[in-house]
């Protein structure tokens, strides 16, 4: 078997290691114990995060074993590296709730069976440190000159950098230090842009333990030109189909730059790397052929394979001509949508993201770039007839240097179209939002939202329980018993109009249904509390 440090090499994964020839040699001779760090700083890994996660699956079935860290800990500091302002500071419960749903998405590619993996959370020892004892134990042996040396701190001198960030790199030292303790952990790996606090963990180890440790950093995922990769018109590429549909997800990579094709297969998929070369190597149909099995292959990797083929069947239905187009991306529209744009086409455009404003319609339809179904779109001033949005009515926006995109707000979340060349939605009318019911008590109410959350994370964010007096006076309450935020006042409004008093449960963000005692089934969708009812057609209420 190929030593992995060649494997990695050979594919671009390596740039720069702390004793090259020591730990290669290392890692053909015995089985280590490595780890890489996530910050668990948003409820979904992106894209960025992948090459790590391809790094420690080649690794794995090399034979090595990796620890999973997942950073409840650092991620209460935030890492500065790259990062021109500190980070908002998140609560425990944030952290550990997003942390779940990291080694949720990771199991597609990472074997958590017994002894195969190893996760852990440097929460576990970070949250209960005693300041003066790990100054006194660990801050020792960090010199603050060097540390003002490395290029995450000096970027940050002029701005400001705080002594809460500057902390960060002692701390991810540390996780090292206590990894290799427990586990025997003498590994590092990560982003080259965590090379200095990475060093910084090789250093206390070999000084405190007098052992043997390393450090790898890996390429980060960038274009050809050196920009990172990864970023849509709608922001970051999320392996959450929640946040980046399947689709979307699937045309990014179908429509990358000729010149990044091969990188990103060598970097995100594991075919060999002679068939990699020689479906890159010649260029125009065999180049573009290579595009649709990158698209195909990273999709099926991070969402399954029947996703992928939903994926596929709906990009050949859009821009070739055939396929499914059960899977074509769509724009609910709401009465008050349809009323507020008259249907006009430049406002459709910016409404979907197929253009940035009203002014790029216009130019886009003036070059001739916009199609309402098979007919070219020639009048900025062209307005879509209502009775064809029963059907749908399909956009596109193609000319070869654009790309477009359009939101769906169906009621099954959030989906961007991207696609270099050709962009196109489906126009149809919304009708439905959800259901609430009422409960006898606060405390019952937010003890059913309590388990909601207990039971079902991804329920969380938005599940509400809404007081709303006869004197029109409103309230709402999380399931942590704090008062609402604004993001609830839409939804008052709504209840208000329909009548609706007293004490309800209202889920607004659940993918499926659930059956809760009495208050009976309550049925929601993955969208914003305050986007829903905006263009909800009705609250149904169920009896309690």
């Amino acid at each position: 078997m190929q030593n992995v440090y060649d494997t990695l090499a050979e594919r671009g994964f390596l740039k720069q290691c702390s004793h090259p020839e020591e730990l290669r040699e290392l890692l053909g001779r015995e089985k280590v114990t490595f780890y890489i760090g996530f910050d668990p700083t948003a409820d979904s890994l992106h894209i960025g995060h992948y090459v790590a996660l391809m790094t420690m699956a080649h690794m794995q079935r090399a034979g090595h074993r990796p620890i999973v860290l997942l950073g409840g800990g650092t991620a209460m500091i935030g890492d500065p590296s790259g990062k021109s302002d500190m980070r908002r500071m998140m609560t425990n419960e944030e952290i550990d709730h997003n942390a779940s749903c990291f080694q949720k998405q990771m199991a597609r590619l990472i074997d958590f069976s017994e002894g195969k993996a190893i996760v852990a959370n440097n929460a576990n020892w970070l949250r209960s440190l005693n300041y003066l004892s790990f100054m006194r134990d660990i801050g020792v042996h960090f010199s603050v000159n060097r540390m003002l040396t490395f290029e995450c701190y000096k970027q940050r001198m002029e701005r400001g950098l705080t002594f809460f960030e500057l902390g960060y790199m002692l701390m991810q030292s540390y996780d090292f230090l206590v990894l290799n303790r427990e586990y025997g952990c003498i590994l590092q790996m990560g982003g080259d842009d965590q090379w200095s606090n990475m060093l910084g963990g090789v250093d206390l180890i070999r000084r405190k333990e007098q052992k043997p440790a390393y450090c790898l950093t890996t390429s980060l995922l960038t274009t050809s030109e050196g920009k990172k990769m990864g970023k849509t018109e709608k922001g970051a590429l999320w392996l959450d189909k929640e946040k980046c549909s399947p689709y979307d997800f699937y045309q990014y990579w179908r429509n990358v730059d000729d010149a990044d094709v091969e990188k990103c297969l060598s970097l995100l998929t594991f075919l060999p790397m002679e068939e990699i070369r020689a479906m890159c190597a010649q260029g125009g149909a065999a180049l573009n052929q290579a595009k649709v099995t990158l698209a195909y292959t990273l999709t099926a990797q991070v969402h399954g394979a029947e996703e992928a083929d939903k994926a596929k069947q709906a990009a050949e239905a859009l821009f070739g001509g055939g396929g499914d187009l059960s899977h074509m991306p769509t724009l609910a529209l709401s009465q008050q949508q349809i009323d507020e744009t008259g249907l006009r086409v430049t406002d459709l455009l910016v409404l979907g993201n197929l253009c940035k404003s009203k002014s790029d319609a216009r130019r886009m339809i003036e070059s001739g770039a916009v199609f309402a179904g098979d007919e070219k779109v020639t009048d900025v001033y062209a307005v879509l007839a209502e009775d064809k949005l029963a059907e749908g009515i399909v956009l596109k926006k193609g000319k070869k240097a654009l790309s477009g995109s359009a939101r769906a707000k169906g009621m099954t979340g959030y989906r961007t179209l991207a696609a270099k060349g050709e962009a196109e939605l489906v126009i149809q009318r919304s009708r439905f939002i959800g259901r609430a019911f009422p409960v006898e008590s606060e405390a019952a109410a937010l003890a059913i939202l309590a388990d909601i959350r207990k039971a079902h994370w991804d329920a969380s964010h938005n599940c509400f329980a809404y007081r709303i007096g006869p004197d029109g006076g409103c309230a709402r309450y999380s399931d942590d018993g704090e008062p609402g935020g604004t993001a609830g006042l839409p939804m008052m409004e709504v209840l208000k109009s329909r009548g609706l008093t007293d004490l309800l449960v209202v889920v607004t963000r659940y993918f499926g249904g659930i059956l809760l005692g009495a208050g009976g089934l309550v049925r929601a969708y993955s969208r914003s509390a305050a986007a829903a009812i905006q263009e909800a057609g009705e609250v149904a209420v169920l009896p309690a």
